[in-house]
């Protein structure tokens, strides 16, 4: 008679030669005999799940923990199962019995943060993601998680140095573009643009107006900052950057956070101590408060989430201004698919989805008029961040 790891090596073996249904079915076959071992349990649920009988994997399991309740790695599995299959809320109950029996079993505390941020409860998120982090802290999964959970919760100082962390993970390799050998016909400006600049900068200043209202980060110039703000700070360095035009930069409540922490856990007064800069100064087209820092020239100026808003039409003098304000230094990031927010007239905020071929072309046609003016910008393929490329003009690295 065949002992129960015979049994189960066996379907084991079907599963890795792509039989999955003959495996279930065998197991199926020794399961209805020896319902009280829960390593056969465990492996038929696996397989049920795998081939799509997520019903048939919870009861399996289910019925394992009435023959063994206190058997943590089966209350383990059946909270995975239903974390996977989206019934997150029943999950917690599972999980958390599962920790109390298996203290700091990474696999529970991985699902049961999964399971938290689904449920929107922020705070138990965050806090099972950083018993992860304890044990694996270079897990980008729970350091997105944790990032996601510390805006939520208004942690800033917690997100900033997730995202830090993360932005050392991912090493972006830059790529050298050389300046155009000609300039492009710049058919519009600030003076003369198009009637589609009016329309979107209406459209825009409606927003604003509506996030100021009603006290939301819709503009706050927060969320999408933290993200890009250790890029920033990387491409800054040996630049002897002071003064910053943030362009685009929302409502800037990015530049009032304080006691901000890196990934190595060292502190910094504010964003500006982060970032090395004395002064930063915003422009926003939704915001004729802020017009009054254009004609002027800083060390740097930084554009982030900002061009894709923007008319084709335009683009070619937007990006020019861009140049004229820096003195040094030009650091843009640019989204390549649509956008969440969605105008007050029904359009996708995001207007030019380009590859990062053509905006590789119209930056080095632009900067043949700037051949002094260093620059560099991110081209975000993805709303996870991890497709992103890289260029600069620079020969130093970035």
């Amino acid at each position: 008679m065949q002992n129960m790891s015979e049994i189960i090596n066996k379907a084991i073996n079907l599963q890795k030669t792509g039989k999955l249904k003959e495996a279930e079915e065998y197991l199926q076959l020794h399961y209805d005999n020896s319902k009280d071992d829960r390593n056969i349990s465990i492996a038929y649920a696996s397989i049920s799940e795998n081939i799509g009988n997520k019903d048939v994997a919870i009861k399996i399991l289910k019925e394992a923990i009435l023959l063994n309740p206190d058997d943590g790695l089966l209350h383990t599995n059946l909270g995975g199962v239903l974390v996977r299959n989206g019934k997150s809320r029943e999950a917690i109950s599972y999980l958390e019995k599962a920790s109390s029996l298996i203290p700091n079993n990474i696999i529970n505390y991985t699902n049961l943060a999964c399971a938290y941020a689904e449920e929107k409860d922020w705070k138990r998120a965050a806090a099972s993601a950083e018993v992860v982090l304890s044990q694996d802290p270079y897990s980008t999964f729970m350091l997105k998680l944790i990032a996601q959970s510390s805006i939520e919760i208004k942690n800033y100082s917690r997100c900033l140095s997730a995202y830090d962390k993360l932005s050392d993970l991912q090493n972006i390799k830059y790529q050298y573009i050389r300046n155009s050998l000609s300039s492009i016909n710049i058919n519009y400006s600030r003076e003369k643009p198009s009637d589609r600049y009016y329309e979107l900068s209406n459209q825009y200043e409606i927003m604003h107006k509506k996030s100021v209202k009603e006290k939301n980060l819709t503009f706050a110039g927060i969320v999408t900052f933290l993200r890009v703000a250790p890029f920033i700070k990387k491409s800054f360095r040996n630049k002897n950057i002071s003064s910053m035009l943030d362009y685009g930069g929302g409502q800037g409540k990015q530049y009032i956070l304080e006691n901000l922490h890196d990934s190595n856990g060292i502190n910094y007064q504010n964003m500006k101590n982060f970032l090395d800069i004395n002064s930063v100064k915003i422009y926003d087209a939704g915001r004729p408060d802020t017009f009054e820092n254009l004609g002027k020239t800083y060390d740097a100026v930084i554009c982030t989430d900002v061009l894709e808003h923007c008319d084709k039409l335009d683009l070619p003098w937007i990006i020019s201004e861009l140049f004229e304000h820096t003195k040094k230094y030009l650091f843009a990031t640019i989204a390549t698919y649509p956008a969440v927010k969605i105008l007050p007239n029904g359009e996708n905020a995001h207007c030019t989805i380009e590859n990062s071929k053509w905006w590789s072309d119209l930056f080095s046609k632009i900067a043949y008029n700037f051949p002094d003016i260093e620059y560099s910008f991110l081209v975000v393929n993805d709303k996870s961040f991890d497709n992103v490329e890289a260029f600069t003009n620079s020969d130093l690295k970035v």
